[in-house]
């Protein structure tokens, strides 16, 4: 699961080739769902909805929580469906993202970055709705390694390479599966991160 992000991104390194033009959407070191956030569906961004819309909806909002997406259901969900089988794929950038971990009741925050510092990209998929408007998700998968410790769950992470073979590849879902690079460092922050409207660096710092 990956309900926050920092889209603050102070090191692009090789991304750059890759996620060419971004939209004017305001970074956050506290992304919500529903906020607009930055994708790309090819090396120009898009301002999106994170929270998918299904194009069927009567209006541009969900009652449900759409911002993730489980890979392993997510043909079958109608929310999803479309986009899915429609190959409407997206990559969303993220500086690191924040997960809870509960133990004996206690719900304890992380701070999950690549080991550089720069960049996440993370697997996702798009949908339209109405006029034009734009929605997303972000998949998520089993996690690996020293996630799993902290959440059940994890977004899919691309390396440079394979971003291109998501948005341009045909991927099916045994491939997204095999493209996961948890090459990652977590560690424990303030549950001031908790709160929506903090939005300052500090939240990012590690506790102890």
């Amino acid at each position: 699961m990956c309900g926050r992000f920092n889209s603050h991104l102070p090191k692009m390194h090789g991304w750059a080739s890759a996620l060419e033009h971004w939209p004017a959407v305001e970074s956050s070191y506290n992304v919500t769902p529903t906020s607009q956030i930055a994708a790309f569906k090819g090396r120009r961004g898009r301002a999106m909805r994170w929270g998918m819309v299904a194009p069927w909806a009567n209006s541009f909002d969900s009652k449900f929580a759409t911002f993730n997406a489980r890979i392993e259901t997510v043909e079958e969900k109608a929310t999803f469906q479309n986009a899915w089988l429609k190959s409407q794929r997206c990559v969303i950038p993220m500086a690191g993202y924040f997960e809870w971990k509960s133990d004996n009741g206690i719900k304890q925050p992380y701070y999950i970055q690549g080991k550089d510092q720069g960049c996440l990209a993370v697997a996702g998929l798009y949908e339209q709705w109405g006029d034009g408007q734009l929605s997303c998700t972000i998949l998520t998968t089993s996690s690996q390694g020293d996630l799993e410790k902290i959440h059940g769950r994890m977004p899919i992470l691309l390396t440079p390479t394979q971003v291109k073979d998501w948005i341009y590849g045909d991927v099916n879902k045994r491939d997204v599966l095999n493209l996961i690079s948890p090459n990652i460092i977590s560690y424990p922050v303030s549950s001031a991160i908790g709160k929506v409207s903090n939005d300052y660096e500090s939240l990012l710092e590690r506790l102890g």
